[in-house]
């Protein structure tokens, strides 16, 4: 019988894990960093993360929310960066992408 794997599907939109409705509503779930270790705790045999953000370069974003910051600038690439060595369980990274030079950037990390 072959073994049933989970991965699950992180959804990462300037800068924040968001969970989505119809791709449309976006609610902020929180960071990247302890997402990444809460999915690894529960048993994840690999995690995907998906940028959906409107562009891979600087933005900032508004939440409204009182527990994380409400201007955040990102940089898609540098939060894969920072967070990758969180995880002991392969991470698999998409959206965004827009030419070979991003390509070869997330390689690098």
């Amino acid at each position: 019988m072959k073994k049933k794997r989970i991965i699950p599907l992180v959804l990462f939109r300037n800068g924040h894990v968001v969970q989505s409705r119809k791709f449309g509503n976006h609610k902020q779930l929180g960071l990247l960093g302890p997402t990444l270790t809460r999915l690894e705790e529960w048993g994840a045999d690999e995690i995907l993360i998906v940028n959906i953000s409107d562009n891979t370069s600087e933005n900032q974003i508004h939440s409204g929310r009182t527990d994380i910051a409400d201007e955040f600038e990102f940089d898609f690439f540098r939060a894969i960066e920072a967070h990758a060595g969180v995880s002991s369980v392969p991470v698999t990274v998409g959206g965004g992408i827009r030419d070979f030079n991003h390509v070869t950037r997330l390689f690098e990390i």
